[in-house]
């Protein structure tokens, strides 16, 4: 990559980057991951009072976030290699 180029892309990567993914990119991605908790909890066969119904999304939604980063991060790494 051209020496402009990188300079540009790093610019780039300070100032608009952390807030697009801030803003847009991880609600978009929590909300999903919220959805997916609750279609999963749908799936649990063990009745639940409310208080645990909300301890089991929180639950979900960590481990569908926990997941979601290390995929990523295998993703970059194999993205990375080509």
């Amino acid at each position: 990559m051209r020496k402009e180029l990188r300079a540009e892309v790093k610019r780039l990567a300070k100032s608009h980057i952390p807030s697009a993914v801030e803003e847009r990119v991880l609600p978009e991605a929590m909300d999903l991951m919220h959805e997916w908790a609750g279609e999963t909890i749908r799936k649990v066969s063990v009745d639940m009072a409310d208080r645990e119904v909300e301890q089991v999304m929180d639950a979900l939604v960590d481990s569908y976030f926990q997941e979601s980063i290390k995929q990523l991060q295998a993703w970059v790494k194999k993205y990375r290699q080509k």
